[in-house]
């Protein structure tokens, strides 16, 4: 009996692996960079790097959804995606925006100041994406096309990439279908710094009724950080790391900010009851025997500065 014990607990080892492959586009054959990986049902996600190789925890069985900007997702057992093939979409002409931007005005949409940023949020193992919402007003039917996005970002890596959505907004107020047509790419130079975008050559035209701007972090090797490591009284071996870049948020009364869940889910940020609040307090002068500084009650938002132009 003792055989068939230890075999019946190596093939339970061996039933979660790393499936790796490669995605590609159907029709030229070229690879598609930073696509979106997810293992359905479970919050386990990758990312392809920019060869298309990818490399994710899973078994053969599962099923795994591959996602990008311009392509059909679509939806492949984990033990046949060593050659992923992604289709392209193809968009009608009365969906895809022909005009030129003349650039003979430009204006600010939203601006931030550093001196007023406050967290930072990065990802760990679980992917996650951040939004804010941006309303638009009348007077922007003057400057319809968008010019530049600068985003505060801190990461621990150099050239730490990351996605950037542009999404439509739903009529129940939740982010939805995207806007552009092809992934865009934000690149974060390490440390604290101003991540700039040039959104001109995506000829994005802003929605009436306002848009999302989404930040993902992509979850691939060169963006991996660790944060600190330590070994236990009982020599576990712990390691805390995230993927860079992390991005800034500051204060605002108003609630613009929104999170892709592990559920795969938009939500909206919710403030900090009462309760925990008062925790904090309690917990800090129990701790320091000291005062705790007032806490900021208004919104996270994210620190974006957003140039529309003609």
């Amino acid at each position: 009996m003792r055989p068939i014990l230890i075999l019946f607990l190596l093939v339970n080892f061996m039933a979660v692996a790393q499936i790796s492959g490669m995605v590609t586009d159907s029709i030229s054959g070229k690879p598609v960079s930073y696509v979106n990986i997810i293992v359905e049902n479970t919050p386990e996600a990758a990312s392809s790097d920019d060869q298309g190789k990818f490399k994710i925890a899973a078994k053969g069985d599962q099923i795994l959804i591959f996602s990008a900007v311009g392509y059909k997702s679509i939806r492949i057992k984990a033990s046949n995606t060593e050659k992923v093939l992604l289709a392209p979409v193809v968009y009608e002409l009365s969906e895809v925006s022909i005009g030129k931007p003349k650039q003979t005005i430009s204006k600010i949409l939203s601006d931030y100041n550093r001196k007023d940023i406050d967290l930072y949020y990065a990802i760990g193992d679980q992917p996650y994406m951040w939004a804010r919402y941006f309303q638009v007003s009348d007077t922007l039917s003057e400057t319809p096309y968008l010019k530049g996005l600068t985003i505060a970002t801190e990461s621990k890596v150099k050239g730490a990439k990351f996605n950037v959505h542009f999404l439509e907004v739903q009529s129940d107020g939740t982010p939805g279908a995207e806007i552009a047509q092809t992934n865009i790419i934000g690149v974060a130079k390490k440390g604290k710094r101003d991540t700039y975008i040039d959104l001109l050559p995506f000829k994005i035209q802003v929605p009436e009724n306002g848009f999302f701007i989404a930040l993902e972090a992509l979850i691939v090797p060169e963006n991996r950080s660790v944060e600190y490591a330590y070994t236990d009284k009982k020599g576990i071996f712990h390691e805390n790391f995230y993927y860079s870049p992390a991005f800034a948020t500051t204060r605002s009364e108003d609630n613009t900010s929104w999170g892709f869940r592990e559920s795969h889910q938009w939500g909206i940020f919710k403030k900090v009851s009462q309760e925990r609040i008062q925790k904090y307090y309690e917990d800090f002068k129990r701790s320091t025997g000291k005062e705790a500084p007032p806490f900021d009650e208004r919104n996270v938002q994210f620190a974006m500065k957003v140039l529309v132009t003609n």
